[in-house]
């Protein structure tokens, strides 16, 4: 479950970073994914990246166990390596892309049922932003949101939602954490009843992730090991010999 849960973090990471342009090619890497939860044992699993593939190789009571979820293709397959067999899961959920790593253009391009509109160019505090309308249809009900887009970046630096919520990053400091130069912002979010939550995420520049997170209540999530470079695409199969189980009904 942990990996899964982590995947679905990375993916959602890896969706606002792997739409870079040509000339900012994305990097392939590998890397131990760690995960520590108050009054629980560190939970751990290996983690291998590529541009439309995640694996993640951990360990549970019944064995070994591998997934692969190909972003793209919203599939995952379940290797289970001493069985030699594997389930495929299709249609599965990928987090939304909202925002694009475009340089210019339009941050919804491609995504069903929203549509935006460019206001103006703003400054929130010392980062360059672009203020952008949403504008999305969910069950015929018509949403508008405001995002602020860090113009280096492309990501959200604030955003505004209907109910009142409003979230806010805010970039601190550059740090080398786990033998890597990231950039530590502190993500706000404040609820219309007074309620404030922070956390904090490091951004490597470089794999255009987040590398690291600090959450509320003791939680932390972050990469370590990070090894960039070609990945042998084998990683990404499911070998000839293993057999596919049918998929559990629900």
């Amino acid at each position: 479950m942990f990996a899964r849960i982590f995947i679905s973090v990375l993916l959602g990471f890896l969706s606002l970073c792997t739409t870079a342009s040509a000339a900012e090619s994305f990097i392939s890497f590998s890397a131990d994914a760690y995960q520590q939860a108050p009054q629980q044992p560190p939970q751990q699993a290996k983690m291998y990246v590529s541009e439309n593939a995640v694996r993640s190789e951990y360990s549970t009571q019944g064995g070994q166990v591998v997934e692969i979820v190909y972003r793209k293709e919203k599939k995952r397959i379940i290797l289970f390596p001493e069985q030699k067999s594997y389930r495929e899961e299709l249609g599965i959920a990928i987090p939304d892309n909202r925002f694009t790593s475009k340089k210019t253009g339009s941050p919804c391009e491609g995504v069903p049922n929203v549509t935006c509109t460019k206001l103006a160019d703003e400054k929130i505090g010392n980062i360059e932003t672009e203020k952008w309308e949403f504008i999305s249809n969910i069950t015929d009900k018509e949403v508008r949101t405001l995002h602020w887009l860090d113009k280096e970046h492309r990501f959200p630096v604030k955003q505004n939602y209907p109910d009142g919520t409003i979230s806010e990053l805010r970039k601190l400091t550059t740090e080398t954490i786990n033998n890597r130069v990231a950039q530590k912002w502190q993500l706000i979010i404040s609820r219309p009843n007074g309620v404030r939550h922070e956390s904090f995420q490091w951004y490597d520049p470089e794999l255009r992730i987040a590398i690291r997170e600090e959450i509320p209540g003791g939680y932390i999530r972050e990469l370590r090991n990070i090894l960039t470079g070609k990945l042998d695409t084998t990683l990404f199969t499911i070998p000839e010999d293993f057999k596919k189980l049918e998929t559990p009904r629900s």
